[in-house]
C-alpha cells in the first residue's frame, strides 16, 4: 500500500505530463478535506485524482494533451499498476 507521500508524488508526476481535465468528482472531496483535513483524507483524495486521470486520458488523450508514448513510459505504467487502474484506448 503506498503511503500519503507516495501517492502525493505519483499524482503530481501523472500531473506533469497532463492535467486530468475538469475533475468534478475531485472538487466535492475537496471541500470535505478542507472541513477535517488529514493525511488519509488527502490520499483518498489524491487515490481518486490518480483514478480520475487515467479515466480522462483514456476517454480522449488528444483532448487530454497527452502523448501516444505516455504508454511507453514505465514510471506512468508503473503508477497505473500500483493503483489497479487501466486504460482504455478509443480507436479511432
Amino acid at each position: 500500500m503506498a503511503s500519503y507521500e507516495e501517492t502525493k508524488r505519483d499524482f503530481e508526476y501523472l500531473n506533469k505530463i497532463a492535467s486530468g481535465g475538469d475533475m468534478m468528482e475531485i472538487d466535492a472531496s475537496v471541500f470535505d478535506l478542507m472541513a477535517n483535513p488529514t493525511k488519509k483524507r488527502a490520499k483518498e483524495l489524491y487515490v481518486t485524482a490518480i483514478g480520475c486521470w487515467f479515466r480522462a486520458i483514456g476517454k480522449d488523450m488528444s483532448f487530454a494533451g497527452v502523448p501516444q508514448s505516455v504508454f511507453d513510459n514505465p514510471s506512468v505504467i508503473e503508477i497505473l499498476e500500483k493503483y489497479g487502474h487501466h486504460i482504455e484506448q478509443n480507436e479511432t
